[in-house]
């Protein structure tokens, strides 16, 4: 059985996630683990 090799955001958090998956791609990585963050405007039911 082959492990997956990941690469966690926090590795690279400065680059954007398009840019952290090419560079993981480019290197060799398997998988990226992506930290998101939603970005909400002020909302008052």
């Amino acid at each position: 059985m082959t492990r997956l090799l990941s690469l966690a955001h926090l590795t690279a958090i400065t680059l954007p996630p398009p840019d952290l998956i090419h560079a993981a791609a480019d290197v060799g990585f398997d998988a990226v683990g992506l930290r998101l963050i939603a970005n909400f405007l002020r909302w008052t039911p």
